[in-house]
């Protein structure tokens, strides 16, 4: 399965300026499994146009990858971004035994860092409350936590806690998600997590 992106006019036409008729559609081959369920979930359009992505990926033996990107205003992968192998494209692993991985919220600092909020799943254990930061240049930020990706278990006698979305605060990221802290109960409860740059939590989250 391909990756695609359109782009419209005002007038919800195509816009003929982005991959000559509007719709950007690309492969890549350097993937374990180029013909595998791929996806983009979550973009970014830049101030010069070019749009950074959070998708997912088909690594193989049903396990599912993240992988962030950045494409020109034209409609084209952008080589000078992320991994030199898959010019254009960064592969990420939040987890090593996690089954899957999928970008939830993205956001885009005011310095081209990239600040992504994750889910992972881990068979048959719980979903996981996850974070990563990559550079302008598409490359995990070694500053921000364990060499660019953060994990809390956020509720660790609890069935899960996931990270659903996030957002900057004064430049700090804040992790909003849901968790269950009670195995055996139905009632799921909204998790908020807020960072320093520096990694150290910090207090006063509702100011």
């Amino acid at each position: 399965m391909d990756f695609s992106l359109a782009r419209l006019l005002p007038d919800g036409t195509a816009d003929a300026g982005f991959a000559g008729d509007g719709w950007s559609v690309f492969r890549i081959d350097a993937l374990p499994v180029p013909e595998g369920h791929d996806g983009i979930d979550r973009l970014v359009v830049q101030r010069d146009g070019s749009i950074v992505i959070a998708g997912h990926y088909d690594a193989g033996e049903s396990t599912v990858r993240l992988l962030a990107g950045r494409i020109r205003a034209d409609g084209t992968p952008d080589p000078a971004y992320g991994d030199a192998a898959l010019p254009g494209f960064r592969t990420l692993v939040t987890r090593a035994d996690a089954g899957s991985e999928y970008a939830t919220g993205l956001r885009l600092q005011s310095d081209g860092k990239l600040f992504l909020s994750i889910v992972t799943g881990v068979y048959p254990e719980r979903s996981g409350f996850a974070a990563a930061r990559l550079d302008a240049a598409g490359d995990l930020d070694p500053g921000f936590a364990d060499g660019g990706i953060f994990a809390l278990d956020l509720v660790p006698q609890g069935a899960f806690a996931d990270a659903m979305a996030v957002t900057l605060q004064g430049g700090r990221p804040v992790l909003a998600g849901h968790a269950r802290r009670d195995s055996g109960a139905q009632i799921t409860e909204l998790g908020l997590v807020r960072l320093e740059n520096d990694l150290i939590f910090t207090d006063r989250l509702g100011d």
